[in-house]
């Protein structure tokens, strides 16, 4: 079920990273992750894939820092710190939010939180069955709709989730049920 998760993850990721970078590069310039506009623990976060990627003899373009930060870069964007700088952004970032009072700082922080915490579950290999994974997967879909509608097809036809969801109770429960029977 993880497995499956994986392909609508990246698309979150890549649709929130793309966003975030067209919104603030046209708010800020194209070198906004080093020209002063992050608080430290973010901009530390940016110093330090600038500092990987020059050791790996990689460029450090927007575009490159861009594609290395990690998810948890992007997401910690939306603390209550950047509430005044993404005002004026999250119509850029987000902008097929329906119904439109749901597009505030603190509702995209706590869904991205929310799927943070999932996604680093299920990339880690932990178990994701007590996580509600058919409600994480339906809050992806829709931040995904609210920044990128044209990525949903894709997601529709790659990510495999609700097949694997189908099988839950005829596969999953009953394997671990069995799993913990013998453990015990």
């Amino acid at each position: 079920m993880s497995e499956s998760l994986w392909e609508c993850l990246h698309w979150l990721e890549v649709s929130l990273r793309n966003n975030i970078h067209t919104a603030a590069s046209r708010a800020w310039g194209a070198s906004w992750l080093t020209n002063g506009q992050l608080l430290s623990n973010e901009q530390k976060m940016v110093d330090e894939v600038i500092s990987r990627l020059v050791d790996e003899g990689k460029d450090t373009t927007p575009v490159d820092l861009v594609a290395a930060l990690p998810f948890g870069f992007w997401t910690s964007l939306f603390r209550k710190e950047y509430e005044n700088k993404l005002r004026a952004l999250l119509m850029n970032m987000f902008p097929y939010v329906t119904p439109t009072h749901l597009r505030t700082r603190s509702n995209i922080a706590d869904r991205l939180n929310t799927i943070r915490k999932f996604r680093n579950r299920v990339f880690h290999f932990e178990p994701i069955l007590n996580y509600k994974p058919d409600v994480r997967y339906g809050e992806i879909r829709q931040l995904i709709e609210w920044m990128a509608p044209e990525v949903v097809p894709l997601l529709l036809v790659n990510c495999k989730f609700n097949i694997e969801l189908s099988k839950t109770d005829k596969h999953y429960l009953p394997a671990v049920r069995t799993l913990i029977g013998e453990m015990e």
